[in-house]
């Protein structure tokens, strides 16, 4: 069974895309194998043009029917392993593992590395490179200041390695989902005594547990169609830290054009110093020209607490060849405001803590689907 399984896989691999992508099916059991290979030639803020990895992914599916409406089922994505200095030739390495059951008409219960109910809710991002509000995206090959300027986007999380995600079947049109987030480290406690109590203390460490619960709306009437997702979630970041999220999205569509708005309120709790917290909006839409050419486009701002501003829009258009591979040019751009300022310790100099010169992005992508 290994050796066919391993033959149908390479075979589905080399097949065309418009083939089906079940590799083995028996006894209850199917398995399906689907991905993508992206390529992007891109050049980001200062950075030279370059030619990259646009994370490739590849999903191989398992389900089993245990019997009536029930089906286990589990999944795995492997990625190419990349770094900024050699994108293309550095192995590969799993990037999703998770497991589950499914009960028809109640919904699904999966445990693992997977997505979580924050990656859901965004109605406004129609971008190849320009991402959302959520921090999914935000890593682009070869930079580490692009949109965020620094910053470390506590917020949302949209993944984990161990996470416990329920998402219930569509009952009228909604849908809701919950997530309990363990840390991501084994739990660990450390002893000490404590001066003040004058006893010995025991607290635990990389306890970045959280939580997160969506609903979620959709409802078509002829050539209208309209999605409403609201999502809450709360992320022990550290000891001492803890962020509080609100997010709200809106969508609509009607026939070739589509549009959307996302909000989302972080409010970075510290138990030593004051509140901080961030609010991002961003509206996005898209617009189907005629089959095979679309366009799209984007505006995000981001506003932090000491009143510093992350404003940037994208353009694109994507121009579909076949069904499955299409190629796409876009321009993102962003720039912060009102930037504070801090004194350096060595030159005793006022700085700015953030760049203040626009970061500008310049892609072109090819993307193959099967």
């Amino acid at each position: 069974m290994k050796k066919s399984l391993i033959a149908l896989c390479v075979a589905t691999g080399m097949a065309s895309a418009a083939n089906a992508s079940v590799v083995y099916e028996q006894d209850g059991t199917k398995v399906s194998l689907y991905g993508t290979v992206r390529v992007l030639l891109a050049k980001q803020e200062n950075n030279r043009w370059d030619l990259l990895n646009d994370q490739s992914k590849f999903w191989l599916n398992i389900d089993q029917n245990i019997g009536g409406d029930l089906t286990a089922f589990a999944a795995m994505q492997v990625r190419p392993q990349t770094k900024y200095d050699d994108n293309f030739s550095d192995g590969f390495y799993t990037h999703r593992m998770y497991a589950g059951v499914r009960l028809n008409d109640v919904g699904e219960l999966s445990f693992g590395n997977q997505s979580t109910t924050g990656n859901a809710f965004k109605t406004a991002d129609f971008t190849k490179k320009f991402g959302g509000i959520t921090p999914s995206g935000v890593k682009n090959p070869g930079t580490e200041t692009y949109r965020t300027y620094g910053r470390v986007q506590y917020g949302l999380k949209t993944s984990a390695q161990k996470v416990i995600h329920f998402k219930s079947a569509q009952f009228n049109g909604f849908i809701f989902s919950a997530d309990y987030i363990l840390s991501d480290k084994a739990a660990r406690e450390e002893t000490y005594f404590d001066k003040k109590q004058n006893k010995n203390v025991t607290r635990k460490l990389d306890n970045k547990s959280g939580y997160q619960f969506g609903m979620f709306y959709y409802k078509r009437i002829d050539s209208f169609t309209v999605k409403t997702n609201a999502v809450y979630g709360q992320q022990k970041i550290k000891d001492g830290f803890k962020a509080r999220s609100v997010g709200l999205g809106l969508g609509f569509a009607y026939r070739n054009l589509q549009l959307g708005l996302d909000y989302l309120h972080d409010k970075n709790l510290k138990t030593y110093t004051n509140d901080d917290s961030q609010t991002s909006w961003q509206f996005g839409w898209k617009y189907n020209i005629s089959y095979p050419w679309a366009v799209y486009g984007a505006y995000r701002q981001t506003k932090y607490t000491d009143n510093t501003k992350n404003r940037g829009f994208a353009l694109g258009a994507e121009y579909r060849i076949t069904r499955n591979l299409e190629t796409f040019v876009e321009y993102d751009t962003n720039k912060a405001t009102n930037i504070a300022t801090y004194k350096d310790r060595k030159t005793q100099e006022i700085v700015q803590a953030y760049p203040s010169e626009r970061q500008n992005g310049y892609y072109a992508g090819l993307r193959f689907s099967f």
